[in-house]
């Protein structure tokens, strides 16, 4: 049982790390920026074929938000959802 015990201590001094980083505590975490590439949502769908739903569904967003994402080209807006701390 000591390693479950372990596995949880070095989970729960992680959280404490990124509430506390949060929080403003910036000696406790570090955070790393990435620059991703534009997204092209209706490409991205079709390849995977997957219906604007699915698509929603396998991401976390509305379908209402795919759509839009779609219909303004939606690249920025989706690279932004994805990738944007």
């Amino acid at each position: 049982m000591k390693h479950g015990q372990e596995a949880f201590q070095a989970i729960a001094e992680g959280l404490e790390d990124a509430l506390a980083f949060t929080r403003g505590e910036k000696a406790r975490g570090h955070a790393h920026r990435v620059r991703a590439r534009d997204v092209d949502v209706v490409a991205t769908r079709e390849r995977l074929g997957l219906s604007q739903a699915e698509f929603a569904t396998a991401f976390g967003v509305s379908v209402s938000t795919v759509r839009n994402w779609e219909q303004d080209g939606g690249r920025q807006k989706a690279r932004r959802w994805c990738f944007s701390p």
